[in-house]
C-alpha cells in the first residue's frame, strides 16, 4: 500500500516500524512528506556506505569496477544487503594470527552502481532451485523438470578499469 493511501494511524505505525516517531497533530500530507524524506536520507547513507566499501575492496583485493544496473529478480523493488567476510591467516612471531575483513554492501533494485568484478560475479551466480511439474501429453503422468532461477542480475552499463 502506498503512503498516500494510508490513514494517519497507519502512517504513525509505519513510521514506528521504521524507527522514528511522528506527532499525531501533524497533517496527513506532512506525515507522508516526512516519511519519504527519512527514507531517502537512509537510502542515501546506505549508498554512500556501499561506495566507501567498494573503494576499500578495490584497494585491498586489487579488483577493478564496472558500472552496472542492479536488478533484484527474487524480490523486485526490494533492497538487498549482504556482508562478505574475507578471512585469512598471517604468520607472526607469536604464531598464526587469523585475520578477517568485512565488506558490507547495500544495493537497491533498479539503481546504478560501480561494483567490483568479483562482487558482480558473486551476485550473478546466486540462484534458487526452481522446479516445474509438466504433464506428459500421452500418458497424463506428471513429469518433474528441474531448473534454477537467478536471484539477481547485474546489467553492465560501462566498464571502468581502475589503475
Amino acid at each position: 500500500m502506498s503512503l498516500e493511501k494510508m490513514t494517519k494511524e497507519q502512517l504513525i505505525k509505519y513510521a514506528a516500524q521504521k524507527g522514528f516517531a511522528l506527532d499525531a497533530k501533524l497533517g496527513k500530507e506532512e506525515m507522508v512528506r516526512l516519511i519519504k524524506e527519512a527514507e531517502e536520507k537512509v537510502k542515501a547513507e546506505q549508498i554512500n556506505s556501499t561506495e566507501k566499501t567498494v573503494k576499500r575492496w578495490c584497494k585491498k583485493q586489487n579488483d577493478t569496477t564496472m558500472t552496472i544496473k542492479f536488478q533484484n529478480l527474487d524480490s523486485p523493488g526490494a533492497m538487498h544487503s549482504f556482508t562478505l567476510d574475507i578471512g585469512g591467516r598471517k604468520k607472526t612471531k607469536k604464531g598464526i594470527k587469523v585475520t578477517s575483513d568485512r565488506y558490507s554492501f547495500c544495493l537497491y533494485d533498479g539503481e546504478i552502481y560501480d561494483l567490483p568484478l568479483k562482487i558482480i560475479e558473486h551476485l550473478n551466480n546466486l540462484q534458487t532451485r526452481h522446479d516445474t511439474v509438466l504433464r506428459d501429453p500421452k500418458t497424463g503422468f506428471p513429469r518433474h523438470k528441474k531448473g534454477y532461477k537467478s536471484r539477481f542480475a547485474c546489467m553492465p552499463l560501462k566498464f571502468a578499469p581502475q589503475s
